[in-house]
């Protein structure tokens, strides 16, 4: 959780903690880091390893450039995540050094949360789709192709219902102290008609 709260702890209001970070299935990453490791390291290793006079500093600098292309894309990958806090969903969305995006998703403001896994890839990887339906509008927030999407439903579910019952517990706190206010006023006001009288 370290790497996470270093990470992310710019998304962070001073008392939230990260509670559960809910990334893409590696599925989606395996592709491309495969194909940059092939072209961007291995090709020029076994192009200087096959040609000796093929220049070694050429070959260096591309496998530089595939290490770098290869660290973006798992960089890009681990970043474009939701972060499951003590106060809020947040979904963060990196696409590059120079665009990022947070959206904040309060829990009181969650309607309902489903998750679909559909194809044979995301039944036997198990990933899939997160859906949540916010309250306020009949707009709906997606993370696609989380990992076990069916667990990242229940730790969003465990924080909804953890965070309704502080507010309602909060609620009668209230409702209980401006009642007991009430009836010492009102106590008060016999007392001293009962002294006057």
């Amino acid at each position: 959780m370290f790497i996470e709260s270093f990470l992310f702890k710019k998304h962070l209001e001073p008392d939230e903690e990260i509670n559960y970070v809910a990334h893409k299935h590696w599925f989606f990453v395996f592709r491309p880091a495969v194909k940059v490791s092939f072209l961007g390291i291995f090709l020029p290793v076994l192009l200087w390893l096959i040609f000796p006079e093929f220049n070694k500093w050429i070959a260096l600098g591309w496998i530089i450039l595939g290490y770098l292309w290869l660290f973006y894309i798992l960089f890009n990958w681990y970043l474009d995540a939701w972060l499951i806090t003590s106060l809020s969903i947040i979904d963060v969305e990196w696409n590059g050094f120079f665009y990022r995006s947070m959206t904040r998703i309060e829990y009181i403001n969650i309607e309902g949360v489903t998750y679909e896994i559909s194809g044979f890839w995301a039944t036997i990887l198990n990933f899939g789709n997160i859906l949540l339906n916010k309250a306020s509008s009949d707009s709906q927030v997606a993370l696609l192709g989380v990992k076990d999407p069916a667990g990242v439903e229940k730790e969003i579910q465990k924080h909804i219902v953890n965070r309704n019952s502080e507010k309602f517990e909060n609620n009668n706190d209230e409702t209980i102290q401006a009642l007991s206010e009430m009836v010492a006023k009102h106590l008060a006001e016999k007392k001293k008609h009962w002294w006057d009288g």
